[in-house]
């Protein structure tokens, strides 16, 4: 015979379990693997890519990134490593296979680059771009010309940048 007692229950949690995977409380997949990125630092002359503006825009970019459970940003020296391994270095003038080249070599599912170019004596002018890792170009965004002594506000342009880069990946 069957126990309707233990029947029911079974039953109750079947419909429960069902409640909660609809709901999406509980997730039938598991967790979706982080988007891994490499954030790559172009200095142009006579900026150094370890003077302290470049780094407090590498900072400022990987900052937010590194704590979301969605993201991984690759450590800058895998980047810098995977660079000279190849040959070659991701700039703005870099070909699509290039960058699917680079994004290869250091696993990463997008590439971000952030060219920090000197324009005036304390004044430098950000380029934010976004590669998918075929190399294919989702971002391209240039500030206005940004003072030095403000490194607030170079924060908050690259943070800007990576706001709306963010939502592309």
């Amino acid at each position: 015979m069957i126990n309707l007692r233990k029947a029911g229950l079974a039953a109750l949690v079947l419909i429960f379990s069902f409640t909660l995977l609809n709901a999406g409380v509980v997730s039938a997949d598991p967790a979706p693997a982080p988007i891994r990125i490499a954030i790559v630092i172009q200095a142009v002359e006579p900026l150094t890519p370890t003077g302290e503006l470049v780094q407090a825009v590498l900072g400022a970019a990987a900052g937010y990134l590194n704590g979301k459970p969605k993201f991984e940003v690759i450590p800058p020296d895998r980047v810098r490593d995977a660079q000279h391994d190849l040959g070659f270095v991701i700039t703005d003038r870099s070909t699509p296979r290039d960058v699917s080249l680079f994004a290869a070599k250091v696993n990463a599912d997008a590439v971000i680059l952030f060219k920090v170019a000197q324009v005036a004596l304390r004044q430098v002018r950000i380029t934010a771009m976004a590669f998918s890792r075929v190399g294919a170009a989702i971002y391209n965004q240039t500030s206005g010309v940004i003072s030095v002594e403000s490194e607030g506000l170079v924060a908050k342009t690259v943070m800007r940048f990576r706001d709306q880069i963010i939502p592309l990946l």
